[in-house]
């Protein structure tokens, strides 16, 4: 609840600075609390350190603020409700899971975009989404701006490279050329990147477990944290090397939900306690 009071904070206080600050808000969706604090194991159950599964994370930590212990607001946990409160700043009371109506599935407050673009008089350009996630851009508000959504938007079918392997999402990989490419062009100030494949990859456990009684495993989830800490670094590294950016711009990093952490590892690709507390598959979804 609190990232848009501090984004929109950070361009009024840094105002002062010199040059108009910038700032960076990117979402690794569906990171669970042990890997981030140094707590995670494999599937042999031999340690994982936080440092291994996230280096440029972890470096990027000692420069800044780490906050551990946040609480998500929406009622079951999962990835809609989650974008829709992150953009208004609030809980959005009509969108409760993934799954909700289509007469519902818009921002029912102003976002973030919208008070950044009104107050601070801004252009097209001056904001910017690069999701993975096709559904985060219907979140957006009413502000008219850069958006870039999974496969319906932004640079089109004919210039992502890897094919549609999640429903309704393209690759991290895809996400990270769009931004490499439009963001030294446009020159956004407010910029909000969504990155998906880890939360994909512990949903595909869930799949294995249900639809063949087979273990996919924690090592794939793994894997695609570190590519997504992977392009957080050449994300940063990029906005560092241009002077538009360089030392005025505030990187935000966080997620939407977390996971399970139940003593069986086999169950820990849930979305936080959802089931356990609500009783509604329907929800967790």
């Amino acid at each position: 609840m609190m990232l848009l009071s501090c984004c929109a904070a950070l361009f009024t206080c840094l105002g002062a600075w010199a040059g108009d600050p910038k700032v960076v808000l990117v979402v690794l969706d569906g990171v669970r609390a042990l890997e981030v604090e140094n707590k995670a194991t494999d599937d042999d159950g031999r340690p994982v350190s936080t440092a291994e599964l996230l280096p440029n994370l972890t470096a990027l930590r000692k420069k800044g603020v780490f906050f551990s212990d946040f609480k998500i607001s929406n009622p079951a946990g999962v990835s809609f409700p989650a974008y829709a409160d992150i953009f208004a700043g609030r809980r959005q009371e009509k969108i409760i899971g993934n799954k909700t109506p289509a007469e519902d599935r818009h921002s029912h407050y102003p976002t973030i975009f919208d008070a950044l673009f009104e107050g601070l008089h801004l252009s097209f350009n001056d904001l910017a989404i690069h999701a993975s996630w096709s559904a985060i851009c219907e979140l957006a508000g009413a502000a008219d701006f850069y958006r870039s959504c999974g496969w319906k938007t932004g640079l089109g079918h004919d210039k992502y490279l890897k094919p549609e392997v999640y429903k309704d999402s393209r690759s991290d990989m895809d996400t990270f050329f769009e931004f490499a490419s439009e963001v030294p062009k446009r020159h956004p100030r407010f910029i909000f990147v969504h990155l998906v494949d880890a939360d994909e990859e512990a949903h595909l456990q869930q799949d294995a477990q249900e639809k063949l009684g087979l273990n996919y495993g924690i090592f794939n989830y793994h894997k695609a944290l570190t590519e997504e800490d992977y392009y957080l670094g050449r994300m940063w590294k990029l906005l560092q090397d241009d002077p538009f950016y360089k030392d005025n711009t505030t990187l935000i990093v966080t997620t939407d939900h977390g996971r399970d952490n139940f003593p069986d590892g086999k169950f820990w690709n849930g979305h936080g306690e959802c089931r356990t507390i609500h009783k509604k598959p329907e929800l967790c979804s």
